[in-house]
């Protein structure tokens, strides 16, 4: 088992090259050992094999573009009797960490367009937009770009899919002028 074991992990790792995958983006989890047979509920029925053997093996990269190719190819796993399963909330998940850097010209962009808005309010009204009275940042959200990534509940998961929808909910109020 042991040797089935380690085996199995260099196919993955020697898969993870093979994809440009850098040994520093690769962490390799806890082995996790369940034995079928100790199982007090499992009634007189036996599992064709008593242990299962499972390690999660997680890569950050912000490559992102590797790791969709890579996943296109995990047949090629499956091929050498490697069998992948993600728990419910876990697998293949492409987070969004550049928020900081795009923020500052969100916000400016939702400013002028609240000013165009606001614009088009006092110029129906007959008045003049003034300065800005109250300002509220709000929240930011990251959503998948095509809504294809639904999950089995029927939510959509930012997390699965690889492009992303990132939008910036503000408030401005402005003073009106005659």
């Amino acid at each position: 088992m042991y040797a089935k074991t380690e085996n199995d992990k260099k196919t993955i790792l020697d898969f993870l090259d093979h994809q440009n995958i850098k040994p520093s983006e690769i962490e390799l989890g806890v082995i996790r050992v369940v034995d079928t047979q100790a199982n007090e509920y499992g009634g007189n029925t036996r599992a064709p094999h008593r242990y299962i053997v499972e390690q999660q093996i997680t890569v950050r990269t912000p490559r992102v573009d590797r790791i969709a190719a890579a996943a296109q190819k995990t047949m090629q796993l499956l091929q050498k009797g490697i069998v992948l399963t993600s728990n419910p909330g876990q697998g293949l998940a492409y987070k969004f960490m550049g928020l900081n850097s795009i923020k500052p010209d969100m916000i400016t962009e939702a400013t002028r367009n609240a000013r165009a808005a606001a614009a088009r309010f006092a110029s129906d009204s007959g008045s003049k937009v003034g300065s800005i009275r109250q300002a509220n940042q709000g929240f930011f959200s990251i959503l998948p770009t095509d809504q294809a990534s639904e999950t089995s509940e029927g939510n959509f998961s930012a997390d699965s899919s690889l492009m992303k929808t990132v939008r910036v909910v503000t408030t401005v109020q402005y003073y009106l002028d005659q």
